[in-house]
């Protein structure tokens, strides 16, 4: 088996459309367009994987013990933004046409299924995920 590093999800799904690539990890919204496009889901990590915290957003204690505010205003920016992203589909659309640029409606609706299943309403990590994650960094060290 041979691995290819290729950097963005559109580039490995062009790569997978001139059959350069026989598989590929894609993230939302490329999944959406390569099931439209005819290839096959594998696996889904979100449904079928282990439980692991993938986006993290974190800091020094030093450097968020001296800077609460600005820890506290982020917080509750990314909560906030989440609320909205539930109550208001129309907008979450309108940010995901804009910064995807993706403008294919079946897609834009298949990625904003996904975002409001796959992460929880209240952006905590599993105990599960937080205990896979500190055996992994203790078995690298």
């Amino acid at each position: 088996m041979a691995f290819r590093q290729l950097g963005e999800s559109a580039a490995m799904l062009a790569a997978m459309q001139a059959h350069q690539l026989d598989a590929a990890m894609l993230g939302v919204p490329w999944n959406s367009v390569a099931r439209r496009e005819g290839f096959h889901e594998l696996f889904n990590l979100a449904t079928q994987g282990p439980e692991y915290p993938t986006v993290i957003v974190g800091a020094l204690r030093s450097w968020a013990a001296a800077n609460e505010e600005t820890v506290r205003r982020a917080a509750r920016a990314y909560t906030q933004g989440r609320l909205r992203l539930l109550s208001d589909k129309p907008w979450a659309i309108e940010v995901f046409r804009k910064y995807l640029k993706v403008d294919d409606p079946e897609v834009l609706e298949d990625t904003y299924t996904q975002f409001t299943t796959y992460y929880p309403s209240v952006p905590y990590i599993s105990e599960a995920g937080m205990a896979r994650l500190l055996e992994h960094r203790s078995s690298s060290r």
